[in-house]
């Protein structure tokens, strides 16, 4: 089992980071926007730094 000192290391965070960096330009489109505001959410997602 694999030890990590940082969360940022984790698969799944590189994981979740990777889609939302893949996603932000969907973002541009009309179905992401209105109640809810998917697109915002998707970009505050984007905006958490991405270590690689």
């Amino acid at each position: 089992m694999a030890t990590y000192k940082r969360f940022e290391n984790l698969p799944v965070w590189q994981a979740a980071a990777d889609l939302a960096a893949a996603m932000f330009p969907w973002t541009i489109f009309p179905v992401f926007r209105g109640k809810g505001d998917l697109a915002n959410q998707l970009q505050r997602a984007k905006s958490v730094p991405c270590y690689a």
